[in-house]
C-alpha cells in the first residue's frame, strides 16, 4: 500500500484492522505461559506447601486463576466472533477501494505495470478523461498458456457493488501461446 501511494492514516487502519487475529492467538497462549510460569513458581518454591501450613485450600488458590481464564475465555470469544469478521471485511474493502481507485492510474504510457499480479499492461498514450490508446496487455494467469492482447482503446470499468474491476479493450486481438506446443498459437479479433 505505501508503493500504491496510500495515506498513513488508511494504512494505520488497515495495521489496526489486522490486530485481532493476533489477539485471538496471543490471548490464549499468554494466559497459558502466565499460569505455567505463576504456578510452576509457587509449587518450585514449596510455596503451595506453605500457603496450605496456614490453612488456605488449593481451591481458594485457583479462584483466581478460573476468573482470569472464564475472562480470557470471554474476551477470545468476543474476538474470534465478532471482531475478527468486522476486521476481516473492512481489510477487504480497503483493498478493494486501494485497488479500485489506483488501478487505472497505474497504467503508465509506455511503462511496464503489473496492476494485477498475472497481468501485465502498458500503453502508448493516455487521455486525461480516463482509458488509453493503443494497449498491449499480457496475461497469464493459466499457467500453461498466456495470452497477449493488443488493442486500439481500452479503459478500466469498476463496478463497486458487485465489487469487479474490469479491462474493456477496444478494437484488437489477442494471441495465445502453449507451454506444451510453443509454435501452435492462436490469434483472434
Amino acid at each position: 500500500m505505501i508503493e500504491k501511494g496510500v495515506g498513513w492514516w488508511t494504512i494505520v487502519h488497515v495495521l489496526a484492522l489486522l490486530l485481532p487475529q493476533a489477539l485471538g492467538v496471543t490471548i490464549p497462549i499468554s494466559l497459558l505461559l502466565g499460569l505455567l510460569i505463576g504456578l510452576g513458581r509457587l509449587s518450585a518454591d514449596r510455596e503451595f506447601v506453605a500457603l496450605q501450613a496456614c490453612g488456605i485450600s488449593i481451591f481458594r488458590v485457583l479462584r483466581p486463576v478460573a476468573g482470569l481464564a472464564i475472562v480470557a475465555c470471554v474476551v477470545t470469544g468476543y474476538v474470534m466472533i465478532e471482531a475478527l469478521p468486522n476486521a476481516n471485511q473492512a481489510f477487504r474493502e480497503i483493498a478493494f477501494n486501494v485497488t479500485a481507485s489506483r488501478a487505472e492510474s497505474d497504467v503508465k504510457p509506455r511503462v511496464f505495470s503489473r496492476p494485477i499480479r498475472t497481468t501485465s499492461c502498458t500503453s502508448r498514450t493516455r487521455f486525461p478523461a480516463g482509458g488509453w490508446r493503443d494497449v498491449f496487455v499480457a496475461d497469464s494467469t493459466r499457467p500453461d498458456e498466456t495470452s497477449v492482447y493488443l488493442a486500439e482503446g481500452g479503459r478500466m470499468i469498476v463496478d463497486r457493488e458487485q465489487r469487479v474491476v474490469e479491462l474493456l479493450l477496444e478494437t484488437g486481438t489477442r494471441h495465445t501461446t502453449f507451454s506444451r506446443s510453443p509454435k501452435n498459437t492462436k490469434g483472434a479479433l
